[in-house]
């Protein structure tokens, strides 16, 4: 049973007694995470709660209620993970809480700004106990947490292995340092106490997360060369001051780095890249999404990474697929062991280099292509070769069409476009794309490309279907698929996430086809079908009996019968938006939020019924 996912065990405990316990077995739950949203929650749990040796808790909206601590005290002990993140938490809870986690291992107290507020040096000193086993702790936007309530917290975690303080203000300016001892230094959590915290541990620290602080090259390197300190994982996203000489200085000193995330850092260029290639021969995880300074240059070196598992190139506008191909499809050594690869936004990259990858990468788990230059080959060549895919997104890839689904040949009745908003290239009017452009560029038809050696023959052609082991399919926007390809390829037995949003050409004939091929289905977006009707969703409502998640946003033909059928026929429906429908009324979906106390209705406020849309047509007719 250890095999199969969370969903697919809850349906098998309630075939017999038998099958209950060993569902319940230590091997099989040890990572199971369940989430409650309030204490009555979690205490209408305790009778299953008592059956499992090891719990990992997210406990969300918690307020002040001592009395719900004391009733649920009992299965506290055997807490190994634990997130408040976001909780309004006093100190006196927070210490009546995990004063009982004996065993705790993960902590993560996110944005808890009262507790930081209201803390206590005596508060703190009765969880000693508690954290003595902490290994990973988790303190990002905290507003109020200062030197003095992280030296009292850091104290009681001897066994730290793992500190994120991302989207912290964090003092790294030490010449402003001075100025704030003479006045409320105590306000401020400054880089020096970090320091401290990280030379008395770094024998034992490993990772640690910096993201979205206003670190820089100087605070980088005085970091990475803290005696005794090898650190595996390092995260500093999102922070505009790190450059290429800070980048340098990190990989010299920690070249056993596994883990490296340099999202949206503008000023890192080719050279960090090269830095990291050069000095960090185990990396097995690197993020460099929207580094738009980052091209070909350095991108083809990643050859000499045998070991990368994952690759993060999002938005890196420059990258194209030649250089993609001298980096990950060498003819000496290809990245074979990379198992996720995103590219999404990358507008240089073609059908040229996916066919190629699909042939040197045959191992890949996750490929996000969305908004790339690719058509009907490269769904073809993924179809065909990539046969152990977990999740594809392919949304915004405009070229995509029946054909590429269907893995048959390109007809030319398929080549036109007739998108709304699109000019006579396929090029979107409202992107910064298309002024990319000289004026005047006429291109009636577009060229051929060369054969390649990689390229499929006809005979090998397989529909998408062929991905047996797909969990997440992303097709949004893709507005040339059709009924005739959807109809016939979603037949996805462990497929988890649909996202078909702005197909404007399907229908309920594909909704059809999803409710009956696509059984573990929990997830489905269908904003913007402006075809699909009540008959269509109550199909998917009938039959999908583990949709948690269902977005029919934009949908104007559907009305209040959806709603009806939704309430009677959906039992595990946690999350709907039916924002801008203008055929459901404000009085269906208020009555739905009170009858199912459960429900979470998203963008609620936006929603509109008929004669609001009416008046606010003729309002912007009149302007």
């Amino acid at each position: 049973m250890r095999f199969l996912d969370l969903p697919d065990r809850k349906s098998a405990a309630l075939v017999c007694r038998r099958w209950y316990y060993a569902s319940l077995d230590p091997l099989v739950t040890s990572n199971d995470v369940m989430t409650f949203h309030t204490w009555s929650q979690l205490h209408s749990a305790l009778p299953l709660l008592s059956n499992r040796s090891r719990l990992n808790l997210v406990l969300e909206r918690i307020y002040d209620s001592v009395a719900r601590v004391r009733l649920a005290s009992e299965i506290f002990p055997r807490v190994r993970s634990l997130s408040v993140a976001d909780c309004q938490m006093s100190a006196s809870l927070f210490t009546s809480l995990l004063s009982r986690c004996t065993a705790l291992e993960k902590l993560n107290i996110s944005r808890c700004n009262d507790l930081f507020m209201l803390s206590k040096p005596a508060d703190v000193e009765l969880l000693t106990v508690s954290f003595s086993r902490l290994r990973e702790l988790k303190i990002a936007s905290v507003r109020y947490v200062s030197d003095e309530t992280f030296s009292r917290l850091m104290s009681v975690c001897p066994s730290l292995e793992s500190l994120s303080l991302a989207d912290n203000r964090i003092v790294f300016d030490t010449k402003h340092l001075q100025s704030l001892r003479s006045g409320k230094a105590s306000r401020f959590l400054t880089f020096d106490s970090i320091m401290g915290f990280l030379k008395n541990n770094a024998s034992q620290i490993t990772a640690l997360d910096f993201s979205r602080t206003e670190i820089d090259d100087e605070a980088l390197s005085s970091l990475a060369q803290i005696p005794n300190l090898s650190l595996t994982e390092l995260c500093v996203g999102f922070c505009d001051e790190v450059t290429d000489k800070g980048v340098a200085a990190l990989c010299k000193a920690q070249p056993s780095l596994k883990l490296l995330d340099l999202t949206d850092c503008k000023s890192v260029t080719d050279a960090s890249l090269e830095s990291v290639c050069s000095a960090c021969e185990n990396i097995r995880v690197l993020r460099l999404g929207e580094c738009r300074r980052v091209t070909d240059l350095s991108v083809c070196k990643l050859k000499s990474q045998h070991g990368l598992r994952q690759l993060d190139l999002n938005a890196t506008y420059s990258v194209t697929s030649r250089g993609l191909s001298l980096g990950l499809c060498s003819t000496t050594s290809p990245l074979t062991y990379l198992t996720s690869l995103n590219l999404a936004r990358c507008r240089l990259v073609s059908d040229s280099f996916i066919v190629e990858m699909t042939c040197c990468i045959p191992g890949l788990l996750d490929l996000d292509i969305s908004s790339c230059s690719i058509g009907n080959a490269s769904l073809r060549a993924i179809s065909a070769r990539l046969t152990n895919l977990r999740r594809l997104r392919l949304a915004r890839c405009r070229e995509l069409t029946d054909s590429g689904l269907l893995g048959t040949v390109d007809m030319d009745s398929e080549f036109p476009h007739d998108d709304d908003g699109d000019d006579e290239l396929g090029y979107c009017l409202c992107t910064r794309f298309y002024y990319g452009f000289p004026l005047f560029f006429i291109q009636s038809k577009k060229p051929i490309p060369p054969k390649s050696e990689h390229d499929l023959n006809e005979a090998e052609f397989r529909p998408l279907s062929n991905l047996r082991s797909l969990k997440l399919l992303d097709l949004t926007c893709c507005k040339r698929i059709t009924d005739q390809s959807v109809s016939h390829v979603m037949c996805f037995n462990e497929m988890r996430c649909l996202c078909l949003s702005f197909c404007s050409k399907l229908t309920d004939v594909s909704l059809a086809a999803v409710s009956v091929g696509m059984p573990s289905l929990e997830e489905l977006h269908l904003a913007r079908l402006g075809s699909i009707t009540d008959a269509g969703v109550r199909k998917i409502s009938e039959r999908l009996h583990r949709l948690s998640y269902l977005d029919i946003s934009s949908c104007d033909r559907l009305t209040d019968w959806t709603i009806e059928k939704l309430f009677h026929n959906t039992k595990t429906l946690r999350h709907l938006d039916v924002s801008l429908c203008t055929g459901i009324s404000g009085r269906a979906v208020d009555k739905l939020k009170h009858d199912l106390d459960h429900l979470v209705l998203d963008n609620q406020r936006h929603h509109c019924s008929k004669k609001t849309c009416a008046i606010s047509q003729k309002n912007v007719q009149k302007l």
